[in-house]
């Protein structure tokens, strides 16, 4: 379509270029053969005219006008007529073009037969839906089309619909409802087909999707306790302690974890029979659960039964779910606990007509209330209550009041039973006594009751107590320890009495049940009398009841009831003979009609001669017996109704508990009249006689209650007593009451899982594999169970617990063990013997029950199995100390068996640590679980973090022990080894590994650098561990709000970067630190605003201290830089680090500056340098203490050693050491000089250090110190403290070696920083000569190379010190090199002299070549311009001598500067010296001028430039370079050496012509040994006197010392010692060898002219005649080569002993009768011994080796390769004659 589309208006309606028309035109319902019109309107939307044509449909069946130009106007509209003539039914199409002036477009047309037309959804989604739940939804079936149609629809499970089909009209649509029931848990895709049209040939399919899911259901509650039992999720709701009668509720969660909601039901499967009590209860049993939520499940629990402990179960199920959750409700019940106050009344001695009140407290202790009642008639009774019935509150009491109103003079005694519901009975006695005038019986105590009581059980009561007293006095009674009778027979042999409970002595009295618990003294034949209905109110009702007296004596009874009662007994009192009985009338006389009638008849029985107190003992004193009569009666006329009773049963049933027959179970129940009418009551006789009930006939009063007890006393084993106890009341059949009772006797009925079958797994031998094994009691009684097995079954089988109680309807869980011990398969028979637990009188017992066994059959295999670890070494590397890492091990269990297994691991560990510093080091692996199960052909893996503690090296064996289910450890099998796992605690760590000074400092020599900046220290520092302060801040970080930050850290060392004058080079130390750990190190200098907080101006506090100014000082004018500040050292990577120091500001500076390892150590650096005025003499100290090396005690003379002092000033400076205190300390050791400076003065030139010699000679084996003030002259006096260490040999031995202390400082040999412009590099920094005995030499040989590829050197070397140069040479002393040449230099040590410690620097002044021949081209020329500017000149100045006066100039003019207008009179060639270089006896002061801005300072530089442009100053010679060579080594007596080395000895060649040239004294010195004549001494007469006193006691003691004479006279005879044959007269002055060095001028050097070394003026004087040793040694590029020498005479001449001597000396010794060959043999060896010849050989063969480590240096041969053995021809064998 041509033209652009613009937005749509109208539905229907399209706008092309602002004309809206129809978007096509359709004809739908045609015939064939008629004429069909629509229009299409064209509207302007436009705001302007718009011109259209259009043209005619391209068919014949489309017609429209003759096409024409439309003119539309803004919003008009034009219609367009199409005409549609159709010939047959087929589908038409067609188009109409329109043409705009703006674009063109089609209007299309279509005519379309008509057809069934149905659209539905394409596809509908069910989601989620839980099993066997149902999800509906409807689906939209539209019929589009105008024919009407019928449809089908079908589809397949779990898809269902609801309606199968129907009838769809033109343009309607129905809501067609699908459901999705799933039955699996699956993803379910159907299709759902709907079936139209003709015949139902056209379809549409809808896709339908679900997913079946089954919902997962917890259970969870504050009080619930879950674990899992059998596969079911088991969830205890302990309900607690539940008081009878009370409902408790506890509330459960059930929680849906699914997506779907989750129908569910609860299910309560009943136990056993229908009549037992129900105790718990849950209110909802079926519900849905939405999703993802929870509801919450009350469950109630009601105890009936005190002392009871109640189970119960209850399922959960959700819908379609296969998984239960059980819900097992526990609780236990107890009753009320209600107790008295005091359980005995005593009312004493009381008048007759008297009423006495005694009050006591019922009291209820439990936290229910308590429903009681006193079981006495009041109206009829002497003791009258307040309170006779009612209910208490929990924990309250109530106060009730006894009355005692007695009539006649009598003892009373009466033992009131008060009952508790629930709970039982209690007895409450009550005693009193009547006295009348003339009657006065005993009266009644307390212990008469408790001595009646032992009476009555031995069966003394039913005699009469004048009989006892008479016994008593016959001695047939005696009275026992609590005051009671007895027969000495019963004393011996007497049973230990019975306690009865209170319940049992209420209802056994024999009438209300058939047993009665003692022989009644007084019996009635009827305890109820029953009137009946009585109309006639005046004809009075008698009955008859008699009394029985069974005691042996003569028995008195009152009636205590009134005459004038509605119930009332006569005679009142009649005496009863023994063995007798008496009957008695009870006459019954109403007051009115309808009215029921009940009372409690009373009287009291008691022996005749009880009526008078002195007829009476105390001890025979027999309490009364209280007889009880109930008489009831009604007179309801026979046309009036009874009341109707409205009353309440607690409970409506009851259930005894299971007991054995012939024993006993009581309950109580309670009947609450809730009317205004009394109820009589009246128990019928129970059927099966195993019921009874006390009382079973009573009045009940309004608003009141009756507690009654029932007995239940079964007479069959293991029968059920389901009875019914029928309750009449108000004597009228209408109104009867039945009580549902049940109770059994049976044995223990167990349920046993799996058909009493256990089977166990395959099990490996000498583990434990567990089951659990449910056992479930089905009876009423809790059962006691134990297990039994055979002896050799026990040791395979274990049951836990093996004995125990469950609980009626209690489902237990047993766990069962199997620990085989051979490899076999076990079947195994376990008989469980089970009793019922009963409660008898409050005790619980299974003793007397019947067992009953059942049998479990246990079938088991045992394996063997192994765990294996997949990785058994495990090497972590190195790991930061307080990091973690982690790692795992997988542990395979190759077996068909289980395997339970704990982990132990066991930790060594190794490093720089002591061992006990080690031994309480904690374990720093931990494993993610240490004991676990590892099923049958499985893997695992453990998670294992390790966390190093320290920096050592951790070594963990990790063992595994086979365990039990119960936790204990195998015991047949010990640990095994499982894998071994290694780590290295480590933190980062970097080192100083070499050190080059430029600068001020580049004279100082390496081993001073190291001493100055302490890298020994440092190393030290960095190489130890950080302390916990130090990682308070594991990275760089600013934490500090002082100006001087906290130092964390006791690491403190200096930087001393030495002294200079002011204006000198910068002070450059580059220090090469390496990372010498396994890890990363992140390395920061932090200055102290580094560390400082930057604080807001008005935050800042105080004021600068001189500290905080000084830092300010130094940190603004740069004087310290480090560069570069920080950086990162990869594992073996290095960095260059440089610091410098600017000599810009006179004083000493400091800067404390902190250097930081992230998670490392931190380590405080003090920068100290010193800036020293340019006229000040000055020395610099680094240190004010100084050591000297520990020197042995006993030697004969003590070794040199040296004292370093530096001149760092611009001037010499003449020094002089006090050596008063070493005076002074030689006075304090006996005259022995311990200190000894052997040259105290001297002077130092700048830039240059003295050595001061000082002899250290211990006396005792101490520690010796010294302070020494050096006074400089012209400057500051310094106080030096000198230390030395005197030892014991004999004492250390080895641990204090003799040694040349070369290793003591651990300066680097080998150079590893290349410095700038740097050429040539020596292979070694530093040689050691070790250990030599004096009069020998020591050679080294260093390789020196120019690494240069364009440029060539030159080098010199030079001596520090002038007295160097007589022990040093070095071969070649000078020479250049080219790009890449190496030259070998032999440096050789003579010892001689007196022992001394040598370090001496070297120093090799380097040239460049190149530059020094450009200088001397660039000098050469200077000079010419400068020869020619002095001839060429114009005399301007007005003197002209000026030039005289002036020093060599430094400058000329050159001739292209271009000229200034400043200095124009300033002609070429003209000489300008510097205003700086005038000498000017006065100099003014600097001009006063205001500080110059920026702008200013550039013009005045640029200026300054342009003025220096037009001069051509005097070219300066490059620098030259300086290289350091150390060299240390320690000269030893030979004496001593032989002494401390004798391996070593051999080694050295003894040089003897040193020897003499050592003995051999100067010409000076032998004139002033000629002039050193003694002097006398001036002393005054005082010390004189004294000294003539001492020698004259001297010697008078030695004139009488008989030892010193016999001393004397041995001297004399003692033989000649063997050194004294070697002395000889030697010549007081001998010729001395000149030694003096020649010199040799290097300019701009540094040095003097006498510190240069010639290779020829380094040796001594006698420096040609050496006698070889056995093996010389040499080194090359730090390798040692040793060459033997074979020389047979080389031992003689190591001697050095042998005496010079000529060779006309050895010819006049020769004796005379030698022949010539002999004398020429002699000759020639005894010229062998001489020192001469042997130095001369010596001088030989160093040549020769010289020459051949020469060739091997420059590849001329291998002096390393292997030596080849040549196979020379056979030698032809001499022919035989």
């Amino acid at each position: 379509m041509p033209g652009v589309m613009c937005q749509m208006q109208q539905p229907g309606r399209v706008n092309y270029f602002g004309i809206e028309a129809s978007s096509s035109v359709t004809w739908a319902q045609w015939e064939p053969g008629r004429e069909y019109t629509k229009n299409i309107v064209l509207k302007n939307m436009q705001p302007k005219m718009m011109k259209i044509k259009y043209k005619n449909p391209s068919s014949r069946y489309f017609t429209t006008l003759y096409p024409q130009p439309i003119a539309l106007g803004a919003g008009n509209s034009f219609v367009l007529p199409i005409t549609f003539r159709p010939l047959e039914e087929t589908i038409y199409e067609d188009q109409v073009e329109f043409i705009s002036t703006e674009g063109c477009f089609t209007v299309p047309m279509k005519a379309v037969l008509p057809k069934f037309n149905v659209q539905v959804t394409d596809s509908v989604n069910f989601c989620l839906c839980a099993v066997d739940d149902e999800v509906q939804t409807r689906i939209e079936v539209c019929n589009r089309s105008n024919m009407s149609t019928n449809y089908q629809v079908e589809c397949a499970e779990p898809f269902a619909v609801l309606s199968c089909g129907g009838f769809l009209e033109p343009l309607a649509s129905v809501m067609l409802p699908v459901a999705f029931r799933p039955k699996i848990a699956s993803v379910f895709n159907e299709d759902l087909v709907i079936s139209f049209g003709t015949d139902f040939c056209q379809k549409k399919v809808v896709r339908l999707c679900g997913i079946g899911k089954y919902p997962h259901l917890s259970v969870s509650s504050r009080s619930c306790s879950s674990n899992r039992c059998c596969g079911a999720m088991e969830t205890d709701v302990r309900f607690g302690c539940v008081y009878v009668g009370r409902t408790t509720t506890m509330s459960v969660k059930i929680r849906n974890h699914s997506a779907v909601k989750a129908p569910f039901c609860i299910e309560h499967p009943l136990m056993g029979p229908t009549l037992v009590e129900q105790v718990f209860r849950c209110r909802q049993k079926t519900g849905v659960i939405p999703p993802c939520s929870s509801i919450t499940i009350p469950f109630t629990f009601t105890p009936l039964t005190a002392g009871t402990c109640s189970f119960d179960y209850f399922c959960l199920r959700a819908c379609g779910s296969p998984a239960k959750s059980i819900i097992r409700c526990i609780g236990s019940s107890e009753g009320p606990f209600i107790t008295l106050s005091q359980c005995l009344i005593n009312f004493n001695k009381v008048d007759s007509g008297n009423v006495v009140t005694r009050p006591f407290d019922l009291i209820n202790r439990s936290e229910t209330e308590a429903t009681f009642q006193f079981q006495i008639d009041c109206a009829e009774s002497v003791f009258k209550m307040n309170f006779l019935t009612g209910t208490l509150p929990p924990k309250s009491s109530k106060t009730i009041l006894v009355c005692f109103a007695p009539v006649h003079p009598i003892s009373y005694h009466r033992r009131i039973p008060c009952i508790v519901h629930n709970q039982g009975v209690l007895f409450l006695d009550l005693l009193g006594t009547c006295h009348t005038a003339d009657d006065k019986p005993a009266v009644l105590q307390s212990h008469h009751i408790h001595r009646y009581k032992i009476h009555a059980q031995r069966g003394l009561t039913l005699n009469p107590p004048e009989r006892l007293n008479a016994w008593i006095a016959e001695c047939q009674l005696v009275v026992d320890e609590c005051g009671a009778l007895a027969l000495p027979s019963q004393l011996e042999n007497e049973p230990k009495p019975v306690e009865l409970l209170p319940i049992e002595e209420y209802i056994n009295d024999g009438y209300h049940s058939d047993m009665a618990l003692c022989h009644p003294h007084v019996s009635i034949d009827v305890h109820q009398l029953d009137f009946g209905c009585v109309t006639d109110l005046n004809c009075f009702e008698h009955q008859t009841v008699s009394l029985t007296n069974h005691t042996e004596g003569k028995v008195t009874v009152v009636w205590t009831g009134d005459s004038r009662n509605v119930f009332s007994v006569s005679p009142v009192t009649v005496d009863i003979l023994p063995q007798r009985s008496c009957a008695f009338r009870v006459a019954f006389r109403p007051d009115g009609h309808n009215k029921y009638f009940g009372s409690e008849l009373e009287c009291f029985a008691f022996y005749k001669s009880m009526r008078d107190y002195r007829l009476t003992e105390d001890i025979t004193h027999c309490v009364p017996w209280c007889i009880t009569l109930l008489a009831t009666a009604n007179t309801f006329l026979p046309c009036s109704e009874h009341f109707i009773p409205r009353f309440s049963a607690n409970p409506e049933n009851m259930s005894f508990t299971v007991i054995n027959a012939n024993d006993s179970s009581y309950r109580t129940f309670l009947l609450t009249n809730s009317g205004s009418t009394p109820i009589l009551f009246d128990f019928e006789r129970e059927s099966t006689g195993a019921y009874s009930l006390k009382p079973t006939r009573g009045l009940l009063q309004p608003c009141c209650n009756q507690i009654f007890v029932v007995k239940f006393k079964p007479a069959y084993e293991n029968a059920v007593y389901r009875s019914t106890l029928r309750v009449g009341l108000n004597d009228s059949e209408k109104h009867r009451q039945d009580i549902m009772v049940y109770g059994k006797v049976e044995l223990p009925d167990l349920c046993l899982d799996n058909a009493g079958m256990i089977y166990f797994k395959p099990t490996c031998i000498g583990m434990t594999s567990q089951r659990t094994y449910g056992i479930k009691n089905l009876s009423r009684a809790p059962v006691c169970f134990e297990w039994k097995l055979k002896n050799e079954d026990s040791r395979v089988i274990s049951v836990e617990p093996s004995c125990g109680i469950i609980q009626p309807n209690e489902k237990q869980y047993h766990t069962w063990c199997f620990k085989p011990i051979c490899d076999q398969k076990y079947v195994v028979k376990a008989t469980l013997l089970t009793r019922c637990q009963l409660q008898l009188n409050n005790v619980v017992t299974c003793e007397q029950q019947r067992q009953v066994p059942f049998t479990v059959r246990i079938i088991g295999e045992a394996s063997r199995g192994q765990i294996i670890c997949k990785e058994p070494f495990v090497d972590c590397g190195c790991v930061l100390v307080c990091s973690v890492t982690n790692c795992c091990i997988t542990l395979a269990n190759d077996s068909n068996c289980n395997l339970n297994y704990k982990l132990h691991v066991t930790q060594t560990t190794c490093g720089p640590y002591a061992n006990e510093d080690l031994c309480p080091e904690p374990l720093a692996l931990e494993l993610g679980q240490t004991r676990g199960m590892l099923a049958a052909r499985t893997k695992s893996e453990v998670s294992v973090t390790i966390q190093p503690a320290k920096r050592i090296t951790y070594q963990w064996d990790i063992y595994y022990t086979l365990i039990c289910c119960d936790g204990d450890v195998e015991q047949s099998s010990e640990c095994r080894h499982l894998c071994q796992f290694t780590v290295t605690g480590i933190y980062p760590t970097m080192s100083v590994v070499d050190a080059r000074c430029q600068g001020s400092m580049s004279g100082l020599s390496k081993k001073q650098l190291w001493n100055l900046f302490n890298i020994d220290t440092l190393n030290v520092f960095l190489d130890g561990d950080p302390s916990a302060s130090e990682l308070t801040y594991n990275v760089p970080t600013k934490h500090s709000l002082s100006r001087k930050p906290p130092v964390f850290t006791r690491a403190i060392l200096d930087f001393n970067f030495s002294s200079a004058p002011v204006a000198s080079e910068p002070c450059c130390v580059q220090l090469l630190f390496e990372n010498n750990g396994p890890s990363v190190c992140i390395w920061d200098f932090l200055y102290p605003t580094d560390q400082q907080l930057q604080l807001e101006y008005w935050a800042e506090t105080g004021e600068y201290d001189n500290d905080e100014l000084h830092q300010m000082k130094v940190l603004e004018n740069r004087l310290f830089n480090i560069e570069p500040k920080k950086g990162c050292l990869q594992p073996g990577e290095s960095c260059d680090v440089m610091f410098s120091y600017r000599h810009s500001v006179v004083g000493t500076d400091r800067l404390s500056v902190l250097l930081k390892l992230s998670y490392g150590r931190e380590i405080l650096l003090n920068f100290v340098g010193v800036t020293v005025s340019v006229d000040r003499a000055y020395i610099h100290f680094p240190s004010t203490r100084h050591t000297f090396s520990p020197v042995p005690i006993g030697e004969t003379r003590g070794p040199v050693q040296v004292y370093e002092m530096y001149n760092g000033g611009a001037v010499p400076v003449k020094f002089e050491i006090d050596t008063f205190p070493l005076r002074a300390l030689i006075q304090d050791n006996y005259g022995h000089s311990i200190f000894e400076c052997l040259n105290p003065k001297g002077e130092i030139q700048p830039g240059q250090t003295a050595s001061i010699e000082w002899k250290f000679s211990p006396l005792e084996a101490k520690t010796y110190s010294v302070e020494v003030d050096v006074r400089i002259e012209c400057g500051e006096t310094a106080t030096i403290t000198f230390i030395g260490v005197g030892f014991d040999k004999r004492h250390l031995g080895d641990t204090m070696p003799i040694t040349d202390q070369s290793n003591y400082a651990e300066v680097p040999s080998i150079q590893r920083v290349a410095a700038p412009g740097q050429l040539c590099f020596l292979n070694q920094e530093r040689i050691s000569f070790g250990n030599m005995p004096l009069f020998t030499r020591g050679r080294r040989s260093v390789v020196m190379t120019n690494r240069s590829t364009e440029h060539s050197a030159c080098f010199t070397w030079h001596v520090t010190n002038d007295k160097d140069a007589k022990y040093l040479s070095i071969v070649p002393v000078s020479g250049s090199l080219c790009p890449g040449e190496s030259v070998l230099l032999k440096i050789t040590l003579t010892a001689f002299g007196i022992p001394t410690f040598y370090d001496v620097d070297l120093v090799c002044e380097v040239k460049n070549l190149t530059e020094q021949n450009a200088y001397e081209c660039e000098l050469s020329r200077w000079e010419n311009e400068r020869c020619r500017q002095v001839v060429e000149f114009s005399v301007t100045e007005k003197d002209p001598c000026a030039d005289l006066r002036t020093c060599e100039p430094e400058y000329v003019v050159r001739e292209c500067a271009p000229s200034c207008e400043r200095h124009k009179s300033i002609e070429p060639g003209e000489t300008v010296a510097p205003d700086s270089r005038e000498i000017l006896r006065y100099k003014t002061l600097p001009p006063i001028a205001k500080k110059l801005s920026c702008d200013d300072q550039k013009l005045h530089e640029k200026l300054k430039r342009r003025f220096d442009e037009q001069f051509w100053p005097k070219p300066v010679p490059p620098k030259s370079f300086l290289l350091h060579l150390g060299l240390t080594a320690r000269t030893h007596d030979l004496e001593e050496f032989q002494l401390h080395f004798p391996c070593d000895y051999d080694k050295f060649f003894i040089d003897q012509t040193l020897c003499d040239l050592q003995t051999m004294p100067s010409c000076n010195e032998c004139c002033d040994d000629q002039t050193s004549c003694p002097q006398p001494v001036c002393c005054n007469q005082s010390e004189a006197d004294m000294l003539s006193h001492l020698m004259s006691n001297i010697l008078r003691s030695l004139v009488d010392d008989c030892q010193f004479h016999e001393a004397c006279q041995e001297i004399a005879c003692d033989p000649v010692p063997y050194f004294q044959q070697f002395c000889q007269e030697r010549p007081c002055c001998v010729e001395n060898v000149d030694c003096c060095n020649h010199t040799s001028h290097a300019p701009d050097s540094g040095f003097d002219a006498n510190c240069n070394v010639d290779s020829e003026e380094l040796e001594p004087a006698p420096v040609e005649n050496c006698l070889p040793p056995d093996e010389q040694t040499f080194e090359i590029d730090g390798a040692t080569v040793s060459v033997p020498l074979h020389s047979s005479q080389s031992a003689a001449g190591c001697n050095g002993f042998e005496l010079n001597a000529t060779f006309e000396e050895v010819q006049a010794q020769e004796p005379i009768t030698e022949t010539a060959e002999e004398k020429e043999f002699a000759l020639i060896q005894k010229m062998k011994k001489m020192p001469e010849v042997c130095a001369e050989i010596e001088s030989i063969l160093e040549n020769t080796l010289m020459n051949i480590v020469q060739e091997a240096f420059h590849g001329e041969f291998s002096i390393t390769a292997r030596p080849r053995l040549l196979a020379l021809p056979p030698r032809p064998c001499p022919r035989q004659n």
